[in-house]
């Protein structure tokens, strides 16, 4: 098994906090599916860390991406763009599946990583 590199382990390790920030401000507010599509305030603290995770995936090396292939990296990264250039015409329903369901996912399949495991999801 192959090194990471230290800016991919720094990438990776970024992504995790920004999926545990996701997390803790869905329990800290209590944030559900209808104050998440109904609130702006609410939807906007939730995205960002959303829009940073895919802003970190994309400068993660082509080496990484290929190694490590079982997410969809560049469906995160297209996520961030729709988040940042579509955000007016954003479906908060499909937003909020992504920071409900897939987000843990995600943020294991990291940790998995960084703790030198085979990921799996």
């Amino acid at each position: 098994m192959s090194e990471l590199s230290e800016r991919d382990r720094t990438i990776i390790e970024s992504i995790i906090g920004y999926c545990d920030s996701i997390a803790s401000r869905l329990e800290r507010y209590g944030i559900d599916e209808e104050v998440f599509t109904r609130n702006d305030d609410y939807r906007e603290m939730v995205l960002f860390p959303l829009l940073q995770i895919g802003e970190s995936a994309n400068h993660l090396s082509a080496g990484f991406l290929a190694r490590y292939d079982g997410v969809p990296w560049k469906d995160i990264v297209g996520m961030r763009h729709i988040v940042v250039h579509g955000y007016d015409s954003l479906d908060a329903s499909w937003a909020w599946s992504t920071v409900s369901s897939d987000i843990e996912g995600l943020r294991e399949y990291c940790a998995q990583i960084v703790s030198d495991g085979e990921p799996s999801l």
